[in-house]
């Protein structure tokens, strides 16, 4: 299945924080979420950590469905990395309700 590639870049005082690539495809109006490749950064620009980085079919980890194609009000969905640690979770509440 081929992926879109999502860049992410998060900046804390002007200064990037953290990097992170993420997976995702659709199928059957489902988006399924492949994993992500995470790089946390010091001030220095030295990557400190890539903790929470994950990719589909290895150590065991799994694509999930991050968004259904059809979501029921009240649903809601997460997509483990891997066993025992919950990376994503998303649902569905009655416009205006937070």
């Amino acid at each position: 299945m081929s992926c879109v590639v999502i860049e992410d870049r998060f900046y804390v005082s002007g200064r990037l924080a953290e990097r992170t690539t993420d997976w995702y495809s659709q199928e059957k109006g489902n988006v399924w979420y492949f994993g992500e490749a995470t790089a946390n950064i010091d001030e220095n620009g030295h990557i400190t950590s890539t903790e929470g980085s994950w990719e589909a079919g290895r150590d065991g980890a799994r694509a999930g469905i991050f968004m259904p194609a059809r979501p029921k009000l009240g649903q809601s969905s997460g997509r483990s990395s891997t066993r025992g640690t919950l990376r994503i979770t998303s649902g569905s509440r009655p416009a205006g309700e937070r």
